[in-house]
C-alpha cells in the first residue's frame, strides 16, 4: 500500500507519544479531504485503488 506522506500523518500522536497507526493517518487525511485538499483525496485513491475497483466491478461486474 501506498505511504501517507502528509507531516501531519507522520507526527506523533500526543496520547504516550506513540506512533500513529495507518488508521490514525487516514483519519487525518479525510479531514484534509473535508476541507477542501483535492491533493488529500487523490493520495486516498491512490491508496486504496486496488479496493476502490474491486468493490465498483463486484457491484457493476464491468471492468469498462
Amino acid at each position: 500500500m501506498t505511504t501517507i506522506s502528509t507531516t501531519a500523518a507522520q507526527e506523533l500522536s500526543p496520547v504516550e507519544n506513540v506512533p500513529l497507526s495507518e488508521r490514525d493517518k487516514d483519519w487525518i487525511v479525510v479531514q484534509e479531504v473535508q476541507a477542501g485538499k483535492v491533493a488529500a483525496f487523490d493520495l486516498l485513491v491512490q491508496k486504496y485503488r486496488e479496493h476502490i475497483f474491486s468493490v465498483i466491478y463486484n457491484m457493476t461486474g464491468n471492468r469498462a
